[in-house]
């Protein structure tokens, strides 16, 4: 019995390091950028030293990883208390206002997602498959949207509009626009993807 606690101490005490750990280089990677943050500045500023963050299994490149997983699990919390269905009439304006609650997010957290986007290469296999599970999900209510309307091809539609998407993103990374302004930039693309009429039957 002494061991079973002594044990779930243990992962009580490294989860609570690996929170820490997490937190200090949120706000370090958010103020100062990937590159001229070192593992020796995470751990300074989490209370730690640098082989404590190797014994929790973290490298730089995972601790950003492991960040943008959890702002996108939150993302994904936030955008299924919205109702698409009350976003517009036709299907492009529901998808149209989809993609800006997005935005607007994606926004609020420009600098951490403008590394992710720039670093992502760097994390491993399979961080990179849990992301694209992520994406996946925030995707679904716009394949549902686009099989509600009939289109075909909704797979290959979604990947044009995601890719879109992040086409208008650099907008804000680069110019400082606004999320209105995002979507601005892709609106003339994203119509003529809804204006595809279905494959006859």
């Amino acid at each position: 019995m002494g061991t079973i606690t002594s044990l779930a101490r243990r992962k009580k005490s490294r989860e609570a390091d690996r929170t820490r750990v997490l937190e200090a280089a949120e706000k370090l990677f958010r103020k100062h950028g990937f590159d001229d943050i070192g593992m020796r500045d995470i751990a300074e500023a989490a209370a730690t030293n640098p082989v404590q963050l190797y014994r929790l299994g973290l490298s730089k490149a995972e601790i950003l990883g492991e960040l943008i997983v959890k702002l996108n699990e939150r993302q994904i919390r936030e955008m299924k208390k919205l109702d698409i269905g009350q976003l517009g009439i036709t299907t492009s304006e529901r998808v149209l206002g989809y993609l800006l609650a997005l935005y607007r997010m994606d926004i609020r957290d420009k600098e951490l997602r403008k590394l992710g986007a720039a670093y992502g290469w760097l994390w491993p296999k399979e961080r990179e498959a849990q992301v694209l599970e992520q994406i996946i999900e925030l995707v679904t209510p716009v394949a549902n949207e686009l099989q509600r309307e009939g289109l075909d091809d909704v797979e290959d539609r979604c990947r044009a509009i995601w890719s879109l998407y992040y086409g208008g993103f650099r907008a804000a990374v680069i110019h400082n626009a606004s999320a209105e302004q995002c979507l601005e930039e892709i609106s003339g693309a994203l119509n003529l993807i809804f204006s595809h009429p279905p494959r006859p039957a």
